[in-house]
């Protein structure tokens, strides 16, 4: 009854230590000594299940020893032991799922450590499986230094208690699992934080040279791993590294590959004093992290080098595109002054020469006359043909008179050809913008009044042409059908996107406004 009693409180007493907020390791030492202390057994220790329980049974560290001096031999080849399912007491113990006592370990033929040594101290040995679920996750074996017949009540109570020290193990492992996982979602957050920082930082360097300057400065002052403070960046012979230091025994390089060629390092120092060790005190976090901003700065400057070629090769294209502008509207002048001066000038002539003929000639007979007339009509209407053509080529209101002057005359000329009524308001004297910039507002204006003939079915349009800090400004607005986003965006759009393109050259803009059924408004701001 006594012995029953005891092993009532050795479960009560298991059962507070299976609540204690403490390490692992700390509670199953506890669980050893107290089961020690209540068989009177001076020796306990822990088998854990290999990872791949095909393996069997691997021995812990973690020991009760009444007498540490006795017990070190048995000691020394338990922990270099392991065992197979169905080998040695907890091998048995494994493959059974059973409690197991041997009477006298030295006599067992099933116990390969008695013959690792001529005395290895201990005698009677007894063990149980710890659970978790049904897999044996452990097993706790205990061992006299004297042969004893089995104590089935023992067994029996050491069974129950296998399946509570699992609990244990169970709500411990799990613990630390949320642990481990915490502590993998914090150093995520750092790396993914650190990535992020230095993906805007190099993003918005305007050269490829900035990349490697100010990755390094990053990574001197704001790097979220405080104990590694110390970086160098190496990239085509040339260090980057705004603090310059002593090299430290502790080093983790990475490589910066350009299209599979090597380019240059990452290298990140540990300036504090570390005991020296196989692999360093460089975490794997901390090496992918540094593997991580290799491959960043290598794709950086990739891409850098893309942008600026693009926009280098944009940069080409509208030079181009303005020279073939300025080239276009010399060949307007010179080809409408050609037509004005020269045929004009024959035509001119032409006209006299027939008047003169009329008055000599004409008198003579009426058919003579009327083809007279009918010749000069002719003439007179291509005079005219002659003028408009050669205004349209490059109207010469817009070199003598200037801007204001010429959209006045041309929205005057567009209500006449379409009988929409033209309203405009000019506050900008000619000596305010430059020849070629008003050619280009010009250009610009004549191509809205060609869109509002094509599409808008306006009744009314108004202009509103003025000087504002260091720009000019030209409003057309219209009261037509309007204009959708999507047309504004179409690449197919082509005239919008040359009136774009004209303002661009001079650092412009053209933007529009519109609402359905309400008309459309186009804002025109070229920068002096």
């Amino acid at each position: 009854m006594k012995q029953k009693g005891n092993l009532i409180q050795l479960h009560k007493d298991i059962a507070v230590y299976s609540n204690e907020n403490q390490p692992l390791e700390k509670a199953l030492h506890k669980g050893l000594k107290r089961i020690c202390e209540e068989t009177g057994w001076p020796v306990g220790h822990i088998y854990f299940t290999a990872e791949d329980s095909r393996e069997g049974m691997v021995p812990s560290v973690i020991w009760y020893l009444e007498n540490p001096d006795r017990f070190d031999t048995f000691r020394t080849i338990t922990e270099n032991t392991p065992l197979a399912p169905g080998v040695g007491l907890p091998g048995r113990v494994m493959a059974s799922k059973k409690p197991a006592w041997i009477q006298d370990v030295t006599k067992d033929e099933n116990f390969p450590r008695a013959n690792l040594a001529e005395d290895i101290g201990v005698h009677a040995g007894f063990a149980f499986p710890i659970f978790i679920g049904k897999e044996v996750v452990g097993v706790m074996e205990f061992f006299s230094s004297m042969a004893l017949e089995p104590d089935e009540e023992i067994l029996e109570s050491m069974e129950n208690i296998g399946t509570q020290i699992g609990r244990v193990l169970e709500r411990k492992r799990a613990e630390e699992k949320q642990k481990d996982l915490l502590h993998n979602v914090s150093e995520r957050i750092k790396e993914l934080t650190c990535i992020y920082e230095i993906t805007n930082l190099v993003g918005n360097c305007e050269n490829v040279e900035d990349i490697f300057d100010k990755a390094a400065i990053f990574m001197a002052q704001a790097w979220q791993y405080p104990e590694i403070t110390r970086t160098k960046i190496y990239f085509d012979g040339k260090q980057y590294c705004p603090n310059p230091f002593e090299e430290t025994l502790w080093k983790q390089t990475s490589e910066i590959t350009i299209k599979g060629e090597l380019r240059g390092t990452v290298e990140a120092y540990y300036i504090k004093e570390m005991p020296e060790a196989n692999e360093g005190p460089f975490l794997k976090e901390e090496r992918n992290l540094i593997d991580g901003i290799s491959r960043l700065l290598g794709e950086a400057y990739e891409k850098k080098l893309g942008e600026n070629e693009i926009i280098r090769s944009r940069k080409q294209l509208r030079d181009l595109s303005q020279r073939l502008e300025l080239i276009r509207e010399e060949e307007r002048t010179r080809i409408a002054r050609e037509v004005h001066d020269e045929l004009g000038q024959v035509l001119s002539t032409l006209r006299l020469e027939l008047s003169l003929f009329g008055k000599k000639w004409g008198a003579g007979s009426k058919d003579s006359s009327q083809k007279i007339v009918h010749m000069t009509d002719l003439v007179d209407n291509t005079i005219q043909t002659v003028k408009r053509i050669s205004a349209d080529l490059r109207p010469p209101i817009l070199d003598f008179l200037g801007l204001g002057d010429a959209i006045e005359w041309q929205g005057k000329e567009f209500q006449k050809r379409t009988n929409i009524d033209f309203k405009s308001e000019i506050n900008l004297t000619s000596d305010e913008i430059d020849q070629n910039r008003a050619t280009t507002l010009f250009r610009i204006f004549q191509e809205t009044l060609t869109n509002i003939s094509r599409h808008a079915n306006a009744k009314k349009i108004s202009v509103n042409l003025y000087k504002k800090d260091r720009e000019i400004i030209l409003i057309v607005e219209d009261d037509g059908i309007g204009i959708t986003k999507d047309q504004v965006s179409n690449p197919k759009s082509l005239g919008i996107l040359g009136m774009r393109e004209r303002a661009f050259v001079w650092g412009g803009t053209v933007e529009f406004f519109s609402q359905p059924k309400e008309g459309a408004k186009v804002v025109i701001t070229i920068s002096l």
